[in-house]
């Protein structure tokens, strides 16, 4: 047997030393060219600088500077710039708020073809920010936007004709542009498909692809998801019970989530949506939110007391007394 014998030629000092330098003047290189560039007027060099300035890359993060710039680039025509003002307007901190305003940049944006514009303008119309809700013309913009392959706007197309809003209900085109978006790696999409694989709406009832679907939107970061899997693993749904996964599960939740989120996990079991409907669930993680004292879950908690059995009563307010005896209780492994 034959070996090749590879030669191994020492690269010169000075080589390396240049290359090294290079590498660590580079990024303030092209910082360099795009400030010219945006001084010369380019609005995508403008908006670069923006997102540099907002993020730190390159350079002192400034928030100031990059709205600055933002604006430049916007006000010359750039469409993600006149996105990226009409969301920060839409749905930025609340002294900054202008939502008729900020849906004004995004129609600019929309004039030129931006996709991204188009799905936030259909989700607008979905919850009212800006506009009047309208499920019509929520539908409208969603169904061009994803038509044309925009994955944030199949997200919410699927929530419409899941929901029978702007659209007549069909499960099985709810489940299509879902599973569309899911498999572009959107976490609420996948989330939400494991949901149908749940229920079996628009698609054959499945546990065990709902738990994987589940455990797989909770690794990117959905809360909702994680309660999901929890509860399945408590209950033995696609899987044997186990309470110790569940535990596990429920624990990344209690430890990450805020009062406002786990009032709104409290409230997915209350009414069904997104979790199974499980009024002591409810109560449980409403009372979560309750014990940080968040108003709308003091409330709904008072409400629930009266919905509950006596035994289920009894059962969830011993699981919250467990927790805040002792605060590590589903942290542990």
């Amino acid at each position: 047997m034959k070996y090749a014998i590879v030669s191994q030629r020492m690269i010169p000092l000075g080589i390396v030393l240049i290359l090294l330098i290079c590498l660590y003047t580079l990024p303030q290189v092209m910082v360099n060219l795009t400030q010219e560039r945006a001084l010369q007027g380019d609005p995508k060099a403008q908006y670069e600088l923006a997102q540099r300035y907002d993020r730190g890359r390159g350079i002192i993060r400034d928030e100031q500077q990059a709205f600055q710039w933002l604006m430049k680039s916007a006000n010359q025509g750039y469409a993600k710039a006149q996105l990226d003002i009409g969301s920060f307007y839409l749905y930025g901190p609340m002294q900054s708020r202008d939502r008729p305003l900020g849906i004004t940049w995004i129609e600019k944006a929309i004039a030129q073809g931006n996709l991204d514009a188009m799905s936030m303008l259909g989700n607008a119309y979905c919850h009212g920010a800006g506009v009047n809700k309208d499920y019509q013309k929520a539908f409208y913009w969603l169904n061009k936007a994803a038509l044309a392959g925009n994955n944030s706007a199949a997200v919410d197309l699927g929530y419409l004709y899941y929901n029978g809003y702007g659209a007549k209900k069909d499960y099985q085109k709810a489940y299509y542009w879902t599973k569309k978006a899911a498999d572009a790696g959107m976490e609420i999409a996948i989330s939400n498909l494991a949901e149908m694989y749940l229920r079996g709406l628009g698609v054959n009832k499945d546990f065990k692809k709902a738990l994987v679907l589940y455990t797989q939107a909770g690794r990117e970061g959905s809360l909702i998801a994680d309660v999901n899997a929890g509860y399945m693993y408590e209950h033995g749904l696609g899987t044997p019970p186990n309470k110790q996964e569940a535990k596990h599960y429920y624990s990344k939740v209690i430890l990450n989530a805020s009062p406002e989120e786990l009032s709104y996990i409290g409230n997915s079991f209350f009414t069904g949506e997104s979790s199974e409907k499980d009024l002591s669930q409810a109560f449980f993680w409403t009372g979560l939110a309750a014990s940080q004292k968040y108003k709308p879950a003091i409330t709904r908690l008072r409400s629930l007391e009266v919905e509950l059995s006596k035994s289920q009563l009894q059962a969830a307010r011993q699981r919250l007394e467990e927790l805040r005896a002792n605060a590590g209780y589903y942290a542990s492994n």
